[in-house]
């Protein structure tokens, strides 16, 4: 009856030994237990307990590895600012591997969300200026294209906007360059037709008229002025 404790006490204390997650304290604790054992039941239940032990501070161990780096990814994600502060209290209080993995993964979302939400609103700042830019738009024209874009929900469609913006603007354009040159026909046309002109006169007027390019609100202000004049 003596040698079977003392086998069981050996592999036991093997046993104990070959465990890799238990601190020394711990280890030693357990083994002074297993020596000072003379029962069967009682050596197998240290095991046991030690066994269990070992598993606990495994998967304590593992928590803390997951929790660090879920944090270190946290500190990566430069958009969170301060909201970064909250995510990492969470992971520290999280008591299951899974669960730091669903906050990590809430915290990415989130800086993903906050991305897209500055790439949006850097869209709209560049796209309003584009629509101010704009020469052949009214006033009202666009403070309507810059309401829609503010109101804007995603880049894809604030760049829509922008575009239909910049066709109107080419579209009123096209038109004012029509309507320019029909009245510097007209104006040429005019000035043919003053028969008290000298033909010195009659080029410096069609010259003045020709070297206004760009139909805009001063070029045409100018050429009504030129033909007052002549």
């Amino acid at each position: 009856m003596i040698l079977i404790p003392r086998l069981l006490k050996k592999d036991a204390t093997d046993a104990i030994n070959a465990l890799e997650d238990l601190t020394a304290q711990e280890k030693n604790d357990f083994l002074d237990r297993v020596n000072k054992s003379n029962s069967v039941k009682e050596i197998t239940g240290i095991l046991t307990e030690a066994k269990e032990k070992d598993e606990a501070n495994r998967q304590q161990k593992l928590l803390d590895e997951t929790k660090n780096k879920a944090k270190e990814a946290i500190d990566g994600m430069a958009e969170l600012g301060d909201e970064a502060a909250d995510f990492k209290k969470r992971v520290d209080a999280a008591t299951s591997i899974d669960e730091v993995k669903a906050i990590a993964t809430e915290a990415s979302k989130r800086n993903a969300e906050l991305i897209v939400q500055k790439q949006l609103e850097a869209a709209k700042e560049a796209g309003k200026n584009s629509v101010n830019e704009l020469e052949y738009l009214s006033d009202e024209e666009k403070q309507d294209f810059i309401a829609q874009i503010e109101a804007g929900k995603t880049i894809e469609e604030v760049n829509t906007i922008v575009n239909k913006a910049k066709q109107l603007d080419a579209t009123h354009k096209a038109e004012r360059e029509k309507e320019f040159q029909e009245l510097k026909d007209k104006a040429n046309q005019q000035i043919d037709d003053l028969k008290d002109l000298t033909d010195l006169e009659n080029k410096d007027f069609k010259e003045m008229i020709n070297q206004l390019l760009e139909p805009t609100d001063e070029n045409l202000a100018e050429l009504k002025k030129i033909l007052k004049d002549a």
